[in-house]
């Protein structure tokens, strides 16, 4: 008779690779995957349930092709493996898919995770929500970071998108003779895009853009990537789903700072264009939820703050806080990044 928020996650027991995924809070008759890679370096696994107590036919549609993935799915079964199990590589080129069964019952998520020696993943919870407006929260292009993102038109009609970036003090990036801010394409029905995040637009992405909105006249999905250059420890990347659906209450998983080579980061994003964050609470609790720390926070319209979760209490994590809470008078968009001090690994999450 209570709300329960959860997560699962990855780690490889050989290469120490990590990734983190929320569980499912609804089912969907489609669920949009918005990234298969099964190249050279990647592998993507899949897991999709159905969640109903009847069984049910399922389907894995890519480029146009289609192949059944069992014509009788049973209660509470599903598929869990790989894409390249499903269908031939040359025929996954695109890059993205849909599950689709005769009713509204499905849940799933997805990994990839890279083949070489680079030791790095990202999670994913799938599901079948588009949106004409939505938000990637974290971009960062400078020195230790690449950035890259994925815009997804499920539909049949072409969209024009448009990329607005923003800096941490929520004002938009300017457009200048050098550097870019907005940036304005079509994306034709039934395509995806992907690439760094700088290569959207015209000109070079000014360094300080630390979050983008996305606008569209047709509704798409999205999901970013993140993770550290080659040459500088190139063992870390995670990715978050685009955010559509901005929240006044979220939970976030992680509150592990600066104790046994670990380290969590919060941020938070106050999308409204007019209405500033003034009541923001964040709470600090352990495993039986008795909370050990509270702290208020402020965001301007736009604005964008980014933390390590021991500087929000005064520099250390109080005793025996394990998660965190986060209530707002304006709605918000959040995440956490979870890493350790020798960059080896990174996991991140949404607001739950």
């Amino acid at each position: 008779n209570g709300a329960f928020h959860s997560w699962a996650e990855y780690r490889d027991r050989e290469n120490g690779a990590a990734a983190a995924c929320p569980a499912s809070i609804e089912t969907d008759k489609l669920l949009l995957v918005p990234h298969v890679d099964e190249g050279n370096y990647w592998n993507t696994f899949t897991g999709i349930v159905n969640c109903s107590s009847t069984p049910l036919p399922l389907t894995f549609i890519a480029a146009g092709n289609e192949v059944t993935v069992n014509e009788h799915t049973p209660p509470e079964g599903g598929y869990h493996d790989r894409f390249i199990r499903l269908m031939d590589e040359s025929l996954l080129q695109g890059g993205w898919g849909i599950f689709e069964g005769n009713a509204t019952s499905l849940a799933g998520a997805e990994i990839f995770y890279r083949v070489d020696k680079l030791h790095q993943a990202a999670a994913l919870r799938l599901s079948g929500k588009t949106a004409c407006t939505f938000y990637f929260p974290h971009i960062d292009i400078t020195g230790f970071w690449w950035t890259g993102i994925s815009l997804i038109n499920p539909g049949n009609e072409s969209a024009t998108v448009k990329l607005t970036a923003f800096d941490t003090n929520g004002y938009t990036i300017p457009d200048t003779g050098t550097c870019a801010g907005t940036t304005t394409f079509s994306l034709p029905g039934q395509t995806r895009r992907v690439d760094l995040v700088e290569n959207f637009f015209d000109k070079p992405l000014n360094p300080k853009a630390a979050w983008i909105r996305v606008e569209s006249n047709q509704p798409l999905t999205g999901l970013e990537i993140f993770g550290s250059r080659a040459g500088f420890q190139e063992d870390l990347s995670t990715g978050l789903e685009a955010v559509s659906e901005p929240s006044v209450f979220m939970v976030f998983p992680w509150a592990t700072d600066g104790e046994n080579g670990k380290w969590c980061g919060l941020a938070l994003l106050n999308p409204d264009k007019t209405n500033p964050a003034d009541d923001i609470t964040v709470s600090i609790l352990t495993a039986d939820g008795t909370t050990v720390g509270l702290a208020a926070l402020h965001l301007a319209p736009l604005q964008k703050h980014v933390v390590l979760v021991r500087d929000i209490f005064g520099g250390t994590v109080p005793p025996g806080g394990t998660y965190l809470k986060v209530l707002s008078d304006v709605p918000l968009v959040g995440f956490e990044l979870n890493g350790d001090d020798n960059h080896q690994w990174l996991m991140g999450l949404n607001g739950m």
